[in-house]
């Protein structure tokens, strides 16, 4: 989970922990009575999603940051990829298990790397 800080920046509809609607609780009122979820809980469930995201975010931005600075960035390969997306009601459901709608299978896989070309130079020596 997000640190508090990033739960603030998008804070207008996060709830404090502990409070009955959590993450969680919605996810089983979905299923039990999904009459019952309010536009109110789908900007929660976004809402902490983004906030997840950001603070994945800067920890790359603090990893990125660290190889500049060790002189690393140009021997250094990064891949990002994320295993599913993220359903936000969009279907009729929450979460990543349940359907192949394009909000999970359309997933990024980012590549970063320095590319160094190397020149051979053979030679005959006969």
């Amino acid at each position: 989970d997000a640190p508090e800080a990033f739960n603030r920046r998008y804070g207008q509809h996060l709830r404090p922990p502990g409070h009955p609607r959590a993450e969680d609780q919605i996810r089983i009122a979905a299923l039990q009575n999904a009459a019952s979820i309010t536009p109110g809980d789908i900007d929660y469930m976004v809402d902490t999603y983004d906030a997840n995201i950001r603070y994945v975010d800067s920890l790359l931005g603090k990893l990125f940051g660290w190889l500049e600075e060790t002189g690393r960035r140009d021997d250094t390969m990064i891949i990002v990829m994320s295993d599913h997306g993220e359903a936000f009601w969009q279907h009729g459901v929450f979460g990543h298990n349940t359907t192949m709608y394009e909000e999970i299978s359309n997933v990024p896989l980012v590549i970063v790397a320095v590319v160094k070309a190397v020149v051979a130079i053979a030679s005959n020596n006969t």
